[in-house]
């Protein structure tokens, strides 16, 4: 809630057929619509209620609650009509079937990318700046931001940022070819794209829109090509065939000039992929008259092959004179970031096998937990192997000692005093607002803390090793006390992932001891109830576990999955429903 104020994006046919609509509920349930699709704000006459709204439309397909970072005031006509041409963009691409929408910064791409056998796509790197830049955007996507922002014209660093590849969540997908141009929001001009370059175009590394917030204005395509020693910048140059080597051609003679470079500077060559990245900058910003960003990313002091920032300045002037680019490209942002520290042994559990590293460790659950498309398959071999996976140590050294800060209030994020939408106000709802009347699963709550950390920042991944529960619950009754560990969840991933979370924060909780000490520090849980029993539970709306997509689809592979485990090793884990209305969480039935 922002302002008193809840926010989403609704499609409603029968009130706009053209546009999705900005809908907003005050404190005191009044209600209103808007339409910026014109570029100015035109209200809509008031007279529906959330009620009716939520029965109109579907969460995650037509009904998008949006988190504060996407909120301004409602007279900021440039912010909204940007945020209504993504969705209106997304819908179109998705044609006649606005259910499979989307919202971009949230779920799935529309489209999957485009699989060249000799290109990467998506997966966990381990090395080298595929690794280096996936990281960055999951873990310190801030640190990227920051950086970005600042190598950019002073009127232009204000602005905000969305990452939108490669997310973790996405098994770190990379958008190629046209596709690419989804992962933007410029889809529907894929048919130019493919009349100015051939199929099998470049595989982003990353991708992102920066907003301005300047009225009546298009967010900017950020197009990143990433690299983390010299050599990587080289290839064998273009090796398309006869036919489409004559469209490369012409693509790269136009962006040639575009660029006032050298016109006998071969582009076909070594250099090739930097000149082909040029080439769509070109595209965008000249052919589609698009604002875009092109961020060649190079890693300073990548363990993998170090490179130092003096000589990346030095290879990047060479670069640039073998490209016969004697002046400043529009768009072209050369930005350079230190490496983040990589164990070598990352790759993830196969077979029931596993490196020695706890981030290896937390990659392999992680890996479990992710799948691409609207269903789940290979259940049974993801069950087994997150069996395994069980069975097995936790490597390094990971386990924390008892933090002061969780001695203090139970609402530990920052914003307690306005809690964002989401799962930080179903914690605060719990901790803060009724504490006193919550009873879970039975039980009166005596005690609990938020974003409960399980593991350390030295166990081998940096802040990428990290795991944490969203609160620790402690409940009474009869004498008798249990944990609640739980993952909370409004609108994020799916019941099968947020499963997979659980369960890996519960194997830490109970291998270690101190996690148990901390309700006794706090003075709520006598010495001796230390090794009271634990429960896991993923803890959501009703209905979160009855969306339509992806959230439905997992329900019941989610439910195999803790059957299997509370039947083979023991454990107590369940799905779970926050009834704020009865002050109750109750398991899902």
């Amino acid at each position: 809630m922002a302002n008193g104020c809840d926010y989403w994006m609704v499609f409603l046919p029968d009130r706009c057929l053209d546009s999705f609509l900005l809908f907003v509920q005050d404190s005191q349930d009044r209600t209103s619509l808007r339409d910026f699709s014109s570029g100015r704000a035109y209200r809509l006459p008031a007279s529906l209620t959330l009620q009716e709204m939520s029965r109109q439309t579907t969460d995650g397909t037509t009904r998008f609650h949006l988190s504060p970072a996407e909120i301004r005031p409602k007279e900021d006509v440039g912010h909204w009509r940007q945020l209504t041409f993504r969705y209106n963009t997304l819908r179109a691409n998705a044609g006649s079937k606005p259910a499979c929408l989307p919202p971009p910064w949230k779920e799935t791409p529309v489209l999957r990318a485009y699989r060249a056998p000799s290109e990467r796509h998506y997966g966990r790197a381990t090395r080298g700046s595929q690794r280096q830049l996936q990281d960055y955007v999951n873990l310190h996507e801030s640190e990227l931001t920051v950086a970005l922002l600042a190598a950019l014209p002073a009127p232009l660093q204000s602005s905000s940022v969305e990452w939108i590849s490669p997310r973790a969540e996405k098994d770190y997908l990379e958008y190629q070819d046209y596709r690419f141009l989804d992962g933007i929001g410029l889809g529907s001009f894929a048919r130019q794209l493919r009349n100015f370059w051939p199929p099998s175009g470049p595989c982003w590394d990353a991708l992102g829109l920066l907003c301005t917030g300047a009225p009546n204005s298009f967010p900017f395509a950020v197009l990143v090509e990433a690299k983390s020693h010299i050599p990587e910048v080289r290839s064998g140059g273009c090796q398309a065939s006869a036919q489409s080597l004559v469209m490369i051609r012409s693509a790269l003679e136009e962006a040639k000039r575009w660029s006032n470079a050298d016109p006998n500077a071969d582009w076909t060559g070594p250099l090739y992929q930097s000149a082909n990245r040029i080439a769509h900058l070109y595209f965008i910003r000249q052919k589609l008259n698009r604002p875009c960003l092109l961020v060649n990313l190079y890693f300073v002091g990548d363990s993998y092959r170090p490179t130092t920032l003096e000589e990346w300045k030095s290879a990047v002037q060479s670069i640039k004179s073998e490209l016969g680019l004697t002046s400043p490209v529009p768009g072209l942002v050369d930005l350079f970031l230190p490496a983040l520290e990589t164990p070598e042994d990352v790759s993830p559990v196969q077979e029931g096998e596993i490196s020695a590293t706890f981030a290896a460790w937390r990659d392999s659950w992680d890996v479990l937990a992710c799948f691409e498309g609207g269903l789940l398959e290979n259940l049974d071999s993801r069950i087994e192997k997150l069996l395994a996976l069980w069975n097995l140590p936790v490597p390094g050294k990971w386990k924390r000692e008892i933090d002061p800060q969780l001695l203090e209030e139970r609402y530990r994020r920052k914003d307690r005093h306005a809690p964002h939408p989401g799962e930080h106000t179903i914690e605060h709802r719990i901790l803060v607002t009724h504490f006193a009347q919550i009873r879970c699963l039975g039980m009166q709550l005596t005690d609990g803390v938020n974003a409960f950390p399980l593991s350390c920042d030295y166990s081998g991944g940096g802040r990428r090793a990290n795991v944490e529960a969203d609160m620790l619950l402690l409940g009474r009754a009869d004498g008798q006390f249990r944990f609640f560990l739980c993952e909370v969840k409004d609108q994020a991933n799916d019941p099968w992932y947020a499963g997979v979370e659980a369960l890996r924060q519960l194997k830490l909780f109970l291998e270690c001891d101190s996690a148990r000490q901390i309700m006794v520090r706090r003075g709520t849980l006598p010495d001796d109830a230390a090794n009271a029993p634990v429960t896991a539970l993923v803890l959501a709306p009703r209905m979160y576990f009855s969306a339509l997509g992806k959230k439905g689809k997992t329900l019941a592979p989610v439910r195999k999955l803790f059957r299997e485990f509370n039947r083979v090793h023991q454990t107590d884990i369940r799905l779970a429903v926050w009834d704020e209305s009865n002050r109750a969480i109750e398991e899902l039935g």
